[in-house]
């Protein structure tokens, strides 16, 4: 909970923008992936296979994935940006649940988890190695 005293909160404030100017910067890859079906599922797709081979998830080399969420509710005015290792970990899991499903915009050739929105941002990385899921 912050101090409402500017001159206290200033510093972390300044820090966030320093992390955020670093993250934009050279040497950090964004995958970035627009989220069609959120606005009515609640849910984005972590691709991880298509036709038989490893996509998505599953191949990426970048540092970060940032998902733009479109529809009715988001328009694209919504970015949500997390560590594709942190992702990773949490696809895994939903995997190891049976949580994913075959389909996308390839037909059914493309399987992937759903991630809920709540799930992708309110679990800490230690929640996800205990298998906590919301």
């Amino acid at each position: 909970m912050g101090n409402y005293d500017f001159d206290i909160d200033f510093p972390y404030g300044t820090a966030a923008e320093s992390f955020l100017k670093e993250l934009l910067g050279t040497g950090r890859t964004i995958e970035v992936k627009r989220e069609m079906k959120v606005s009515t599922t609640g849910n984005i797709a972590v691709e991880f296979e298509c036709r038989g081979r490893p996509s998505g998830i599953a191949k990426t080399k970048a540092h970060w994935w940032a998902y733009v969420l479109e529809g009715d509710k988001y328009g694209h005015d919504i970015v949500i940006m997390i560590r594709t290792a942190r992702l990773k970990q949490l696809a895994r899991e939903l995997y190891r649940q049976g949580r994913w499903v075959s389909g996308g915009d390839k037909g059914s050739n493309t399987k992937m988890v759903l991630v809920s929105l709540s799930e992708l941002v309110m679990l800490t990385p230690s929640d996800v190695q205990r298998g906590f899921l919301i």
